[in-house]
């Protein structure tokens, strides 16, 4: 179990890293001017686009924290897994919306 713990903590981290630099890079892309959409559009979708990063890098930080408890505790948190998951299929939701926003103009 404290393996299992130490990859949750490690895969968090991962995700919360990865989906932060897509995150910051995405929005110098847009400050910059290097991505070209309608005003009423983009806002929208870019809008939604902070949503989901922001609810897929709380999913890691779940993750994170579920692993602490299953490396001390050695039994998983399920209140913590319910939740994580929760999040990811909403942060889906969101992004899917986002998607069909862009792609109907």
């Amino acid at each position: 179990m404290k393996t299992r713990g130490l990859v949750s903590v490690s895969a968090g981290i991962f995700i919360v890293a990865l989906i932060s630099g897509i995150w910051l890079y995405i929005s110098y892309l847009v400050a910059t001017g290097a991505v070209q959409m309608p005003a009423a559009d983009a806002a929208a979708f870019f809008g939604q686009l902070h949503v989901a990063f922001a609810m897929i890098i709380l999913c890691g930080f779940l993750g994170i924290g579920g692993g602490i408890w299953l490396r001390r505790r050695g039994t998983p948190n399920r209140f913590l897994t319910v939740a994580t998951i929760i999040l990811f299929v909403a942060a889906l939701g969101v992004m899917w919306q986002a998607t069909k926003l862009v792609t109907a103009s």
